[in-house]
C-alpha cells in the first residue's frame, strides 16, 4: 500500500521476491457467449447473458452515379459519417444461396465460419458477410465485402461489418468506452455510457467494459486492409448502438470486382486476456518485425532541440569513449537541427564535416548512429525514399522517419484505400533502407500500417518538459503492443536534476522520476536526451545504467479498459537467479489518495509475505 501526498507524484518500483459458425455458444467461466447468425442471413445475435444483449447486422456505403447509397442487410441506424445524410438507402436485399459454412484459419486456430450474400438488384450491387468463430475464443470476427454486377464502376464509400444495437445491462456509468488508440484526441481518454450524448468515435480499437471486467475489446484483425473506426451512441437507459465501420476512402470497384473490408474482432473476455490475444492476431497476420528488440541510448532533442550543433554531438560521443563501462548506448542519434534548409546541402553550417563523418564517429562507440528524417518537400514517398537511401550511405543504422508533411491525397489511389496507401509508402522505406536498418516511425500514436515494416513506433505525445503528465496518458494504452507489433517507443526520460531544469519540468522530479519508471517498465525504448558530458549530470549516469538495455519482460497495465485512471503497473520477471514481480503504483491525480494492489489478481500468493 502506498500513500501519496497532494499535488505530488512519488513513485516506487518494488521488486517482490516470490516464494518458491452459425448457433456456435462459446463458454467463458460462468457465463456463456452467444454468437449467432440469423436463418435469413441479414442480422446476427452477439450476446452474454446478464451482461449484454446485441442484435448485429451490416451495410455498405457506395457513391453510384454521383449519388451516396447505403446498402443495409437490415433497415436500422444509418452508418454514415456523424453530420452527414444520406441521399439514397436501399431496401433490403435478398439472399442470393443459401448461408454457406465454411471455416478459416487464425492465429488463434481453426475458426468455424458463415458466408452470406445478399443482392440489392436496383444498385446491381451484392453485399457479402462473414461471420466467424474461433472454438475457446469467446467472441466473433466479422467482415464485411461488396461485389460489383453492374456495368458501370462504383465508389466504395465504407464497409460496417458489425452494426449492433441493443442492450448493456447495468448502471451505465458502470460501462466505460476506452479509446487505447491516440490518434483521434478523445477527452478523456475514457468516457462513460452515460456520459455519451452525441456519438463518439473511436479509432481503430479500444474497449467496451463494465468495471468488473465484463464486456468487450474490438479492433481489427485479418489481411491488412483498411484502417477502422468504432461510433458509439448512448440511445437511453442502458440502450445503446455501436458501428464498426471500416474506411475504404472511395475505392474504385470495377464491374465484376469483389473488395473486402477490414475484418474486425470482439473478444468477450477481460482486458487482461483479451488484450494480448488481440495483439497476437494484429502481429502475425500483419507480419510484425520484433527481431532487432527495444533499443537504449541519447538523442539530440529535449535538451538541444533544433540549437544542436556537431560540437555538442562529438561532446556525448567522448564521454562515451571515455567512460565505456558506464555508457553504454545502443543508439546515438542526431534529431533535427543538423538539416540545410535551402536543400542545397546535406547539414547546415552547424555541421561542417558532413553527415559521414558524424556516422563514423557515432559508431566508434559501438552505438547505432542514427538520424532524423523528416518529410519535407512535395507530396509523396519519393523525396523520403530517396532521404532514406542518403542517410543509409553515409552509415546512419538508425532513421526516425518523422511524419510531419505526410499528406496522403484526400482521395487516394482509386483501387487503394489510405491504409493500403500508407503500407505501399512503409514498404518503400523499409526497402530503401535495407532490412538491417533500424526505423522508427515518429508518429504520436501506434500506427497499425506501419506493423511488419517498422521496427519501432512512438506511442504518445512528445514528454516535453511542460508536457510530461500527458504524455502518460497516452502511452500507457500501448504497453501490450510492445514485443508483438514492434518496440514500444515512449520517447524520452529525464536523468538528471540539475537546477536549471527543476524549474523546467511541470509536475517536479517526483513526476519525472515515475516517467523514468514508466519508460523502463515499457520494456521498449529508453532513451534520454540529457548532455552526459556535463559534469553537474555525472551524478545521475546511475539512471541511464539501470536504463540499458531495455528490459525484455513486459508490464500489464491492471486497470486498463475498467478505470477510469490507471495507477497499477505490474510485470513478472524470471531469472536464473530468482523470479521477482516488478510493480510500479502512482497517484494519476493531484489530491492525496490511497492506491493498493491486489497479490491474487496479479498472479502472487495473498498469504505469503514478500
Amino acid at each position: 500500500m502506498f500513500k501519496r501526498n497532494r499535488h505530488c507524484f512519488r513513485f516506487c518500483i518494488a521488486l517482490l521476491l516470490t516464494a518458491g459458425g452459425v448457433g456456435v455458444v462459446f463458454a467463458s467461466g460462468q457465463e456463456k457467449v452467444k454468437a449467432e447468425l440469423e436463418a435469413d442471413g441479414r442480422a446476427f445475435t452477439f450476446a452474454v447473458p446478464g451482461v449484454m444483449d446485441f442484435r448485429g447486422s451490416f451495410s455498405a456505403t457506395i457513391i453510384s452515379g454521383g449519388q451516396t447509397r447505403e446498402l443495409l442487410s437490415a433497415i436500422g441506424q444509418s452508418t454514415l459519417p456523424i453530420g452527414q445524410t444520406h441521399e439514397l438507402r436501399s431496401e433490403e436485399g435478398r439472399l442470393l444461396s443459401p448461408v454457406e459454412q465454411t471455416s478459416e484459419e487464425t492465429p488463434c486456430g481453426r475458426a468455424s465460419m458463415t458466408e452470406v450474400t445478399l443482392r440489392f438488384g436496383k444498385e446491381r450491387i451484392d453485399l457479402l458477410f462473414r461471420l466467424s468463430q474461433v472454438p475457446g475464443v469467446p467472441g466473433l470476427q466479422a467482415q464485411a465485402g461488396l461485389r460489383n454486377t453492374g456495368s458501370a464502376p462504383v465508389k466504395l464509400v465504407s464497409l460496417a461489418p458489425v452494426v449492433l444495437e441493443g442492450q448493456a445491462v447495468g448502471d451505465p456509468a458502470e460501462w466505460l468506452v476506452t479509446a487505447l488508440d491516440t490518434s483521434v484526441k478523445v477527452a478523456p481518454a475514457v468516457v462513460a455510457l452515460s456520459e455519451i450524448t452525441k456519438p463518439l468515435s473511436v479509432f481503430e480499437y479500444g474497449g467496451f467494459y463494465r468495471r468488473d471486467g465484463n464486456g468487450f475489446l474490438f479492433g481489427p484483425v485479418g489481411v491488412p486492409t483498411a484502417y477502422v473506426k468504432a461510433n458509439f451512441a448512448h440511445t437511453g437507459d442502458a440502450r445503446m448502438s455501436c458501428t464498426f465501420v471500416a474506411d475504404m476512402s472511395n475505392v474504385q470497384v470495377k464491374p465484376g470486382e469483389t473488395r473486402w473490408g477490414q475484418q474486425v474482432a470482439l473478444f468477450a473476455e477481460p482486458p487482461r486476456t483479451a488484450l494480448p490475444r488481440w495483439a497476437e492476431w494484429v502481429a502475425k497476420t500483419h507480419g510484425a518485425r520484433t527481431d532487432k528488440g527495444a533499443l537504449s541510448g541519447w538523442n539530440s532533442w529535449y535538451y538541444h532541440g533544433l540549437n544542436i550543433t556537431g560540437r555538442d554531438m562529438l561532446s556525448e560521443v567522448e564521454a562515451v569513449l571515455k567512460e565505456p563501462t558506464r555508457l553504454r548506448p545502443m543508439l546515438m542519434e542526431i534529431d533535427s537541427g543538423y538539416q540545410d534548409l535551402t536543400g542545397q546541402r546535406e547539414t547546415n553550417d552547424k555541421f561542417p564535416e558532413g553527415l559521414v563523418f558524424y556516422a563514423q564517429r557515432i559508431a566508434a562507440t559501438g552505438a547505432r548512429p542514427g538520424i532524423y528524417l523528416n518529410f519535407l518537400g512535395p507530396p509523396g514517398w519519393t523525396t523520403m525514399v530517396e532521404r532514406v537511401r542518403h542517410a543509409v550511405r553515409s552509415g546512419f543504422t538508425y532513421l526516425k522517419i518523422n511524419p510531419t508533411y505526410l499528406v496522403i491525397p484526400s482521395e487516394p489511389l482509386s483501387t487503394q484505400t489510405s491504409f493500403e496507401v500508407m503500407r505501399q509508402g512503409f514498404t518503400r522505406l523499409r526497402e530503401a533502407a535495407g532490412e538491417g536498418t533500424y526505423l522508427l516511425f515518429n508518429d504520436s500514436r501506434p500506427d497499425r500500417a506501419t506493423v511488419g515494416l517498422m521496427d519501432a513506433n512512438r506511442t504518445g505525445q512528445d514528454p516535453s518538459r511542460l508536457l510530461v503528465r500527458p504524455a502518460m496518458t497516452d502511452v500507457l494504452r500501448s504497453y501490450s503492443l510492445n514485443g508483438r507489433w514492434f518496440a514500444a517507443d515512449n520517447d524520452a526520460y529525464y536523468m538528471g536534476t540539475d537546477i536549471a531544469n527543476v524549474s523546467e519540468i511541470a509536475g517536479g522530479w517526483p513526476l519525472v522520476r515515475t516517467w523514468m519508471s514508466m519508460v523502463g517498465l515499457s520494456c521498449g525504448a529508453a532513451l534520454t536526451a540529457d548532455p552526459w558530458h556535463r559534469e553537474s549530470f555525472r551524478p545521475y549516469w546511475r539512471n541511464v545504467e539501470v536504463m540499458t538495455p531495455p528490459a525484455l519482460e513486459r508490464t500489464e497495465v491492471l486497470d486498463l479498459c475498467t478505470s477510469r485512471e490507471w495507477p497499477r503497473l505490474v510485470g513478472h520477471v524470471k531469472r536464473v537467479w530468482g523470479d521477482m514481480t516488478v510493480a510500479l503504483l502512482w497517484n494519476p491525480g493531484t489530491a492525496e489518495r490511497t492506491v493498493t494492489l491486489d497479490f491474487a489478481k496479479v498472479g502472487m500468493h495473498p498469504q505469503h509475505r514478500y
